[in-house]
């Protein structure tokens, strides 16, 4: 009788140890963390679409006319030059915001910098800056 519950015992423990394993056995493709780039600039070309997020330290990103960016774009020291769409937030810390005539940007667009916005573009979202020690307000440049 003792025998028989320490083997239920036993077979309880290995089950208990194992079912958390059992999920990631399951799972053979790695998630998505989108592209990251240390120390280079980056530029999706005409017509190139990026199906994930975009965080860059310590370079420039270049989106060119008609490129699209499926997700939120980051950069970490440097500057975003945008003819493209972003279909989520522009996010730039210690760097520039370039909006040009074919930019889209369907979240909010922030920098801790200068945010320049083309003559010709629509302001349909939130554009900050957050320069120090000025107001942002002397920052933002373009029609609002």
């Amino acid at each position: 009788m003792h025998k028989r519950i320490l083997a239920w015992l036993i077979l309880l423990l290995v089950g208990g140890l194992l079912l958390p394993a059992v999920p990631a056995l399951a799972s053979n493709t790695p998630p998505d963390d989108g592209v990251i780039v240390w120390n280079e600039d980056y530029t999706l070309e005409e017509g190139e679409e990026l199906d994930s997020d975009l965080i860059v330290f310590n370079g420039d990103v270049t989106l060119e006319v008609d490129s699209r960016v499926r997700g939120s774009v980051v950069v970490w020291g440097g500057d975003a030059d945008v003819e493209g769409t972003i279909e989520r937030e522009l996010v730039v810390s210690d760097g520039n915001i370039t909006l040009g005539d074919d930019a889209w940007v369907e979240g909010t667009s922030c920098a801790v910098g200068i945010v320049t916005l083309s003559l010709e573009m629509p302001v349909w979202r939130e554009a900050s800056s957050r320069g120090f020690p000025r107001a942002a307000s002397r920052w933002i440049t373009g029609a609002m």
